[in-house]
């Protein structure tokens, strides 16, 4: 966003108050990662169109300032270590520092993908304590250890350590080595596969530690029916129905409400496994009337995804937001049809053609 010299001549003399409302609006793109829906450094705020707007002059520099900071991602080690040596000596420029993504710090003096992701973080230890203001830090998941982690829980304003971790095996082994607490880890996505039946005391145990874990993708739903089973912080959960027997989702209403913080399910499945899920009053409702119409071989429905409509509403009350479907050529408007006279509040429609 370029300004013209008549434009900034007039922006500097506007009240700084008004100036910080229109550096926080030109900002303001902080709202979901697109894929996921969930915050990360990486999809919070932009500094792109208050680049050219810090350089009209010192006074709008200095209102600019503390936003073109707040939010900084560092991907090579030779930039991250002269990060360091500027907030070793700039206590104010250090405190400027909010969210902080380190998680892929790269260099070309790494031998390896390890030694390359893991380059560089030899200094954090040094570095956390002079980030005075920071809130929110993501890190590359080997770089934690018992250490670190011990540093990052007694920082007094570092609320999230946000981690890639979709097996959990790096939270399993810091777990293991160690007793702190591990409430300020955030893992961004975790996948649990059929397997982990086996291990659900391992995970009862992990989970009582305290890390958050924003997205839980299951392929066994009814793993979850362990009514103690609890995911701190679990904002979307993703159940991949399997097809080769029937399921009962008689858990779910327990399981949601025991997870106040969950906002939104997806439930995946072939057409055809939708008819062995009984529990699950909407996909049954969409291919009655899909049949009703005679649209039953053109239209599969593939998954859908509910939202919760207050944070004390019972499963019952969830709404229908999002819908993924698979059609033949010709009843695509005859399916839409479908969606919005059962599903009105759907904000999300995938259509594939078959």
């Amino acid at each position: 966003m370029a300004f013209s010299p008549k434009l900034s001549s007039q922006l500097v003399w506007l009240p700084a108050e008004l100036l910080l409302v229109i550096v926080d609006f030109l900002c303001e793109t902080r709202a979901t990662s697109p894929s996921r829906g969930w915050h990360t450094i990486s999809s919070s705020t932009s500094t792109l169109h208050i680049h050219s707007l810090s350089v009209v002059c010192q006074r709008l520099r200095q209102l600019c300032l503390a936003r073109l900071f707040s939010h900084l991602k560092i991907t090579h080690a030779k930039r991250l270590r002269l990060f360091m040596a500027k907030c070793m000596v700039d206590v104010g420029f250090a405190s400027l520092i909010r969210e902080l993504d380190l998680a892929h710090v790269d260099s070309p003096e790494g031998e390896d993908a390890e030694a390359v992701s893991c380059y560089g973080f030899d200094i954090l230890p040094a570095l956390l304590p002079r980030l005075q203001s920071l809130e929110w830090l993501d890190l590359h998941k080997a770089q934690i250890d018992a250490n670190l982690l011990a540093i990052v829980n007694s920082h007094p304003t570092l609320v999230t350590l946000g981690i890639r971790d979709k097996d959990l095996d790096a939270l399993r082994k810091l777990s293991s080595s160690m007793s702190l607490s591990l409430s300020k880890i955030r893992v961004y996505e975790t996948h649990l596969g059929c397997t982990f039946t086996r291990q659900c005391s391992e995970l009862d145990t992990l989970m009582s530690r305290g890390p958050r874990i924003a997205y839980l993708s299951v392929r066994e739903g009814r793993n979850l029916q362990n009514g103690t089973l609890f995911f701190p912080g679990l904002e979307k959960l993703d159940n991949k129905i399997p097809s080769r027997h029937s399921t009962s989702f008689s858990w779910l209403p327990a399981f949601a409400a025991r997870h106040t913080s969950l906002h939104f399910i997806k439930l995946s499945a072939l057409n055809r496994t939708w008819s062995r899920t009984p529990d699950l009053e909407f996909p049954l409702q969409f291919i009655r009337e899909a049949e009703r119409q005679s649209l039953a071989p053109a239209v599969d429905l593939d998954a859908f995804s509910i939202s919760r409509t207050k944070s004390t509403s019972s499963l019952d009350d969830w709404r229908v937001v999002a819908l993924e479907m698979m059609i033949v050529k010709g009843a695509g408007i005859s399916s839409l049809r479908i969606a919005s006279s059962i599903a009105p509040h759907v904000s999300s429609l995938i259509l594939r053609m078959s």
